[in-house]
Order: structure tokens, then sequence, then C-alpha cells
């Protein structure tokens, strides 16, 4: 789970910096409403923004896998063969 989150937070990471250096992506175009735009700008500016939103749910998700980690604790998987831990490290 921790390594897949990881994967998502640099991938959506990595997708914003790159979405970011577009000359569509200015704070006139940001601050606009989407039926306002259209065509390659509305899709440049809803994909920073959805990639903005995942960087925000996997540090999130990140942070909160990494409490866990610290106070040393395990998840038991349910559907994993007996007596098998997930480890979130």
């Amino acid at each position: 789970m921790t390594r897949r989150m990881m994967l998502v937070a640099i991938g959506s990471l990595t997708a914003m910096l790159l979405l970011s250096l577009s000359s569509l992506i200015n704070n006139d175009n940001m601050v606009a409403s989407m039926f306002e735009l259209q065509g390659w700008t509305l899709l440049l500016v809803q994909a920073i923004l959805l990639a903005s939103a995942a960087v925000g749910a996997s540090f999130a998700a990140l942070f909160k896998a990494n409490s866990f980690v610290t106070a040393g604790c395990t998840i038991r998987v349910t559907k994993a063969p007996i007596g098998s831990d997930l480890w979130l490290a």
C-alpha cells in the first residue's frame, strides 16, 4: 500500500510540475470558470487541478501510514494466507 501511494505521490507531483510548464497555465486561466474555457486550455487546467488534488491526497495517506509505522503497528490482511501480516514500511 505504501509503495503504491509513494508511486502515486511521485507521479502526480511530476505531472503537476510538467503541466505547470505550459504557457496555457497562467493566473487568468486558473481563476476562470470551466465554462469560460475550452479546448486544450480547459484540459490542461483541469489536469493540473486533478494532479494537485492527487498530490494532496497521496501525501495525506502517506502521512497517515507514517504514523502507523512510527507507532510500530502492523495491519492484518484478511484475504492473505493465514498468519501473514502487512507491514507499512
